[in-house]
């Protein structure tokens, strides 16, 4: 297992320890972003985030952050210049 600190540079590093700082499981933080987002987001949609296997979409992340209370921006990843 990695640690948080080789993670937390990742969008799914960022998402675990946005989900730990805000005392949730995956699926409490599943659950909520999807009322959220209006759409259903799974516990195993979370497990592949924090993993690397896929990143969420922007409407996903929106709702991640809005559980969470981090900025939209506290996911960005720090290697991406694209903007």
């Amino acid at each position: 297992m990695q640690s948080v600190r080789s993670t937390s540079r990742t969008v799914g590093g960022r998402i675990q320890r946005a989900r730990w700082d805000a005392g949730l499981s995956q699926e409490k933080l599943a659950e909520k972003a999807s009322l959220i987002r209006g759409r259903r987001i799974t516990r195993f949609d979370v497990m592949r985030w924090e993993a690397g296997r896929n990143e969420p979409r922007l409407d996903s992340l929106r709702a991640i952050a809005d559980v969470t209370g981090k900025p939209l921006d506290y996911f960005a990843d720090e290697g991406d210049e694209s903007g």
